[in-house]
């Protein structure tokens, strides 16, 4: 039955070869239109299943919440610049009204100038109690020294055990630093100082600064809000390229600025979408360029390579078509099925037109060398295309969308590419000797008319021979290759032996990678804004978030995660809105504070506490160095290297460590007069701004949902108001496979719906590994099964399995050799190199059974041939993605590059030796 439909489409090529190309032609043409509405998506999620409850839960965030998709503009430079910067581009991004909803960039201070100490834990605010009973010099610091003690030195370590409390520690202590440093300035040159000096440093001291700078104060950041969705991939691009070309116009008048860019969800998915159109482009010329080189080189003719391709366009063209009707979208998998098709589909193409010149030479008519061809090779062109379409249809059984629709697009680009090289490239073969034998009709028909002795007639005739001559090449090198192992066979075997132990042992010892940045494209500049986000502010996209439905909801969430090892930090709207109960605790101490205020004068500094006053100084600084050894020990380093700036390099003796408020109290001895006079101006200055400001927030009103800034609300709450957000910080580096293990099992303890991109990775990986494990054992059964019905014997299927079983072994060796690591995208290479490298195996088994025993020399010699290049051409396709910016995509295609080779010399090296085996018992 089989042969019957290779003969009708043999036959079709040779008697109707242009209703072929014409109908292709309009498939094609309505392929191409079809592709223009294809999208790339290439955000991880989008490899899992969409309905899955962690995925769900992650797109309804993202779409419901404001806060969620921020795009994060940051800068990193000199302090002045960056906050004139930040002032000049900030307005200007709001005014791009179809695109931005608002822009963020100082802290909104009325809302903490009305609610300041309701906003306080309660905890803070009665530490801070006394605070407020003298604000004069002298008894405030003693105060501050105080609250100092109870909230950070009495606790320990509990103090700043994690990151909300480290970050609390940074902001109070860079506040103080200015206070410091504000106190020694008076001290120096008193006369240029005025009230709005004052004024600084207590905003200082309140409410730190007012722009978003980092703790180094050498990088800045504001948010954008856009007025679309993340998944409206055209707006981003649009965005993310608007913000871009204003920044680098800005540019010019900053020069110390080194880095600006915008960053976050949005930006980085316009980049990974831009980069994904760049790598699909760029690795399909480069795998082109290489392969048409390849042919050129081993054919030595042109129209080989051009009749080659045109059929593989023709194959990925009606792939991209089938892409767009069946999924309409690719990932970051599927994008880059055109260069996997380059490296399988040219395959088919190079047997055909191997077996076809070869049968030329004998002078075989076009018509029967079609035939002929079709005779030898279309069954195992066949039978390898559909060993390695099953294999790819087998990852469909998948439960995670990227290996499933990966799945069906390779697979079916395999059937379109086969259907291509069985049918549309014969009739291009026909179409082409039609015109060939009407060039030679025309060169005989001018040289009847031309004496056969004159210089013309020769130039026809040499001209004749070379239309008349068809060019090919055995590779005699491979038989002799063949024959040699054949001869050596016992000693090739224990080689082989030897070498696939060593290879199994390394391969025991490959490791999986967890971290997703190691799969983005390297040097993006998004990328870049977010590893120097995450590395100055601690913040990231590694968060977990979850939705809750009331404020109480949130607030019990909340503390139930605060109990758990694995959470460093808990953001949610109930950190503005106390419970009844802290509420009644918090306005009676703010009441209490309201009243020391209202009732007690600040004193003034006197001559005889100036000691006193250098005492807390020393003993503010005691407490400084106590906070640091703890940080240090603690590994906050932020909060370290604050302290740092006041205190020195505790490393350093005490002479030359560059304390503060040792040059403070050396100032103050220097003049004793002199500083309390400074000091008195300076008391003047800020004392009357801080009880003015303390209580203006020593508002009791309570806050509600009504009385909230927006730039607050939008982090919470959803855009119906009716759910509300919790975000959730791991407390080390999630990526690392055993903390993000224990993480996510101790997320789903707390509740099954909560999501974020590292319980995504998690759930993938998971899915990965599973899927990966079945479809590579199912792929290997279909694969045996299909070459089982083929050869209809147990023996030659077996043996055809044998190359591939060590190819896979010498894949997975050689990368655990050379340092690889799996990843969730080069784990996919392993069922695909069982579908692509069992074809080197059964073109040499098919051409065996027709050529008989005794022919190993005319089998590598010819199929040797074939099989070599085609190799050699998916291990240039696969090769081409190592130029990827997809780091991840990169190291798919050197794992498949990996794989190939090892197959093809499995191939090569085995089969030899077990043929002659099975020609010595003949």
């Amino acid at each position: 039955m089989k042969n019957k439909i290779f003969e009708l489409v043999a036959k079709l090529a040779i008697k109707r070869p242009w209703t072929v190309v014409i109908v292709t032609i309009i498939l094609v043409l309505i392929s191409g239109e079809l592709a223009n509405n294809l999208k790339i998506k290439t955000n991880f999620k989008e490899l899992m299943p969409q309905s899955h409850p962690v995925v769900t839960e992650y797109n309804n965030i993202v779409e419901n919440y404001q806060g969620a998709s921020m795009v994060i503009v940051g800068a990193i430079g000199k302090e002045k610049s960056l906050k004139k910067f930040v002032d000049e581009i900030a307005p200007e991004i709001e005014t791009y009204k179809s695109l931005v909803k608002r822009v963020e960039y100082k802290l909104n201070k009325n809302f903490f100038e009305n609610h300041g100490l309701m906003v306080m834990k309660t905890k803070d605010l009665k530490n801070s109690l006394k605070s407020y009973n003298d604000l004069g010099l002298k008894p405030f610091i003693t105060e501050i020294n105080n609250s100092f003690e109870k909230t950070y030195i009495a606790d320990g370590e509990e103090s700043i055990s994690n990151k909300e409390k480290e970050n609390n520690a940074i902001a109070q202590i860079d506040g103080l630093k200015v206070w410091i440093e504000t106190m020694s300035s008076y001290i120096q040159d008193p006369s240029d100082k005025n009230p709005e000096t004052g004024e600084k440093v207590v905003d200082k001291l309140l409410f730190g600064d007012e722009y978003f700078l980092s703790q180094d104060k050498n990088m800045i950041i504001f948010m954008v809000q856009p007025s679309f969705s993340v998944e409206d991939i055209d707006k981003s691009v649009a965005l993310t390229d608007s913000i871009r070309s204003l920044i680098a116009k800005k540019l010019v008048k900053y020069p110390d600025i080194t880095l600006a860019g915008p960053s976050g969800m949005i930006a980085i998915a316009a980049d990974e979408m831009e980069s994904a159109e760049e790598d699909m482009s760029f690795t399909t010329i480069i795998a082109f360029i290489l392969i048409l080189v390849l042919f050129i080189v081993s054919f030595r003719m042109v129209s080989a390579p051009v009749l080659a391709f045109t059929s593989l366009i023709i194959g990925i063209m009606l792939t991209t078509g089938f892409v767009s009707l069946s999924i309409g979208s690719l990932n970051i998998m599927t994008s880059m099925f055109a260069v996997i098709l380059i490296g399988l589909g040219i395959d088919f193409n190079i047997h055909i037109i191997s077996t076809y010149n070869q049968i030329r030479t004998n002078n075989e008519t076009p018509e029967n060398a079609i035939r002929l061809t079709f005779n030898k090779t279309a069954n195992g062109v066949f039978i390898g295309a559909l060993t390695t379409a099953l294999a790819f249809f087998t990852l469909m059984v998948s439960e995670n969308q990227g290996m499933k629709e990966f799945g069906l697009v390779a697979g079916a680009g395999v059937i379109f590419c086969v259907i291509s090289s069985l049918l549309v490239l014969p009739s291009l073969i026909a179409i082409q000797e039609k015109i060939r034998y009407k060039k030679i009709a025309k060169i005989e028909q001018k040289m009847s008319k031309v004496n056969a002795e004159s210089p013309d007639y020769k130039k026809l005739e040499n001209k004749l021979i070379t239309k008349q001559k068809i060019k090919t090449t055995d590779y005699r090198f491979l038989g002799n290759f063949a024959h040699m192992i054949a001869n050596k066979r016992l000693l090739v075997i224990s080689i082989v032996i030897a070498v696939s132990v060593f290879l199994f042992y390394n391969a025991t010892k490959l490791e999986f990678d967890y971290d997703y940045l190691e799969l983005e494209p390297k040097g993006l500049q998004s990328i870049a804004i977010q590893d120097s986000i995450l590395s100055k502010y601690d913040l990231s996209s590694d968060i977990v978030m979850i939705t809750t439905n009331s404020v109480e909801e949130s607030r019990e969430l909340a503390e139930k995660a605060k109990r758990l090892s694995k959470i460093g930090m808990v953001s949610t709207i109930s950190d503005y809105i106390p419970s009844p109960d802290e509420y009644q605790q918090k306005v009676e101490y703010i009441e209490t504070i309201k009243q020391q205020l209202n009732s007690n004068k600040a004193s003034v500094l006197k001559d005889n506490e100036i000691d006193m006053l250098i005492d807390e100084l020393y003993r503010l600084e005691d407490n400084f160095i106590e906070l640091a050894q703890m940080a240090y020990v603690g590994g906050q380093d932020k909060l370290d290297e604050k302290l740092k700036e006041i205190t020195g390099d505790l490393e350093v003796d005490a002479a030359n460590r560059k304390s503060m408020i040792n040059k403070l109290v050396k100032l103050i001895n220097s003049n004793q007069g002199k500083a309390l006079n400074a000091m008195q101006v300076f008391q003047s200055h800020y004392e009357p701004v801080l009880r003015k400001k303390l209580l203006s927030m020593s508002s009791t009103e309570a806050i509600t949902l009504e009385n909230l800034p927006n730039e607050i609300k939008s982090q919470f709450i959803s855009a119906d108001g009716k759910q509300f957000l919790v975000s959730l910080y791991p407390k080390e580096q999630v990526w690392d496979g055993e903390f993000l293990e224990t993480f996510s099992k101790q997320m789903k303890k707390l509740d099954d719906h909560v999501t974020g991109f590292p319980l995504i990775m998690y759930v993938l990986i998971d899915y990965i590994g599973k899927d990966g494990r079945l479809a590579a054992s199912l792929a290997l059964l279909v694969i045996f099964i299909l070459l089982l019905l083929d050869f209809r014997s147990l023996k030659f299927a077996l043996i055809t399995l044998v190359p591939l079983i060590f190819g896979v072994l010498w894949m997975v060796g050689i990368m655990s050799l050379i340092g690889m690591k799996i990843n969730i995208l080069n784990a996919v290479g392993l069922p695909l190199i069982l579908g692509m490298g069992v074809d080197t195996g059964v073109h040499v088994i098919h051409r065996y059974k027709i050529e008989g025993a005794n022919k190993i020399k005319t089998i590598f010699s010819t199929t040797g041939k074939a099989v070599l290049i085609s190799s050699l051409t998916s291990i240039l396709a696969f090769g081409s993605l190592g130029f990827a910016l997809y780091r991840g995509l990169a190291s798919l295609g050197i794992a498949l590059a990996i794989g190939i080779t090892t197959c093809l010399l499995a191939t090569i090296i085995i089969l030899p030796a077990i043929i002659s085996f099975i020609d010595q018992k003949k």
